[in-house]
């Protein structure tokens, strides 16, 4: 019976494990808001912001403009993050994620240094 109870006990925390880092690498919908510098990506609906910590965002969107605010201070509400294993493979340690932007509010028309 406790040996039973042993291996059941240990299945339980082998499940609870594996459920945890699943909902670590699943992208997540909760709006994130971000302040820093935007810029032009790569193509032409591309924007990046980096923030001074150095961490980057790859913005797009349909509904905000983002092209007039090159070159400002922004800060950005937009969901859709990358989950934390694209985040590694795709830009470093640092991480890039990618955010559907829906509002934007102009902090400064420069970019602090």
């Amino acid at each position: 019976m406790a040996r039973w109870l042993a291996s059941m006990t240990l299945v339980g925390f082998g499940l609870l494990g594996s459920t945890l880092v699943y909902a670590q690498n699943t992208p997540t919908n909760a709006p994130v808001t971000v302040t820093g510098c935007l810029s032009q990506g790569a193509a032409a609906n591309q924007y990046m912001l980096r923030e001074t910590s150095g961490k980057t965002y790859e913005l797009s969107s349909s509904t905000v403009d983002l092209k007039p605010h090159i070159g400002h201070e922004v800060t950005v509400t937009g969901t859709g993050a990358a989950s934390p294993s694209q985040q590694s493979s795709t830009a470093g340690a640092k991480g890039t994620e990618s955010l559907q932007v829906s509002d934007l509010k102009m902090v400064s028309t420069s970019c602090k240094k």
